[in-house]
């Protein structure tokens, strides 16, 4: 768990601070800003798809030690929790794309939503594929029309 040892040295999750005292409040004021210019708009917030499993490993498709890949998966769930957290406060939509599980990056080709290191389709590594862009567009359009 290099990665865990590093953030969390001397005792302090570095990543947890960054993310409550930097990136959330960024994030609240993202979303204020938008509701001051456009007080009646409907907006909603899209929180990030899951790109590891939640144990074992797929390298070299995810270049991960082992130990890594649930800390790594936690640190994006915590910002995916923020993301619609401060969408809940904003009075905005929040799609939960992180809590759709079996679409990372170690899936085979039709339901992986996250493409690993060497993509098989024309994306850009450790981003969403074609197939994640409809499935969430698909989740955007329930979450307006339930809303």
């Amino acid at each position: 768990m290099p990665l865990k040892r590093y953030y969390e040295s001397g005792g302090v999750d570095r990543l947890a601070d960054r993310l409550e005292n930097e990136i959330r409040p960024h994030i609240a004021a993202v979303l204020r800003g938008i509701r001051d210019r456009a007080p009646r708009a409907r907006i909603v917030v899209i929180d990030y798809a899951s790109p590891l499993p939640e144990s074992g490993s797929c390298y070299p498709a995810a270049p991960f030690a082992r130990g890594d890949v649930p800390y790594v998966r936690s640190v994006i769930g915590r910002l995916a929790a923020v993301q619609l957290d401060e969408a809940r406060r904003a009075g905005a939509i929040g799609v939960d794309v992180f809590g759709v599980p079996g679409h990372d990056m170690c899936q085979p080709v039709g339901p992986r939503w996250i493409e690993p290191l060497i993509p098989a389709a024309a994306t850009t590594p450790f981003h969403p594929n074609v197939t994640a862009t409809a499935a969430i567009a698909r989740m955007v359009v329930a979450a307006l029309d339930s809303n």
